[in-house]
Parts: C-alpha cells; sequence; structure tokens
C-alpha cells in the first residue's frame, strides 16, 4: 500500500482511541444489519416457497449477533452521554 506524503498525513488527525472504538463498532454494526438485511430476503423468498426449513435457517445464528451489537452500541451511547456531562 502506498503511504501519503508527510505534507498531506499532517492534515489528517489522529484518531482518537474512543473514536477508533467506535468507528469499529458502527463498522461492525452496519456489517451485521447488511448481513440481517440480506438473510432476510432470503428467508421471504423461502417463505413464499414454503420452505420453512431454509427460512428459518436463513436467521440461525443473527439472534447472538444482533444481541452482541446491540451490548456494543449501548456502550458507545453511555460513552457518549458521560461525554457530554463532562463538558
Amino acid at each position: 500500500m502506498k503511504s501519503l506524503p508527510k505534507s498531506e498525513t499532517a492534515a489528517i488527525p489522529k484518531m482518537t482511541k474512543s473514536d477508533y472504538l467506535a468507528t469499529v463498532i458502527t463498522r461492525q454494526a452496519r456489517r451485521t444489519l447488511m448481513d440481517l438485511q440480506l438473510r432476510a430476503k432470503e428467508a421471504l423468498k423461502a417463505l413464499s416457497k414454503r420452505d420453512y426449513p431454509l427460512a428459518l435457517g436463513a436467521f440461525a445464528g443473527m439472534e447472538e449477533r444482533i444481541r452482541k451489537n446491540n451490548q456494543r452500541l449501548q456502550v458507545l451511547c453511555e460513552a457518549a452521554q458521560k461525554q457530554t456531562r463532562k463538558q
């Protein structure tokens, strides 16, 4: 990968640890939501064909991913609230 010249990198602010974590968490949440959207479309197709096992399988494992993302986003909300209280 080609690196940027020093003059260009100087203009890019350094990411704080909390900003980095927020970026990672939101990226993972987006991926989960996109996967859920795809699986929901597959489940709808399966249901229209009365293929119930396939419809059920389309959602397999998603509950846990949703729960984990939910917990991570709750932590981000709490951190943001604490940050606004400090200011």
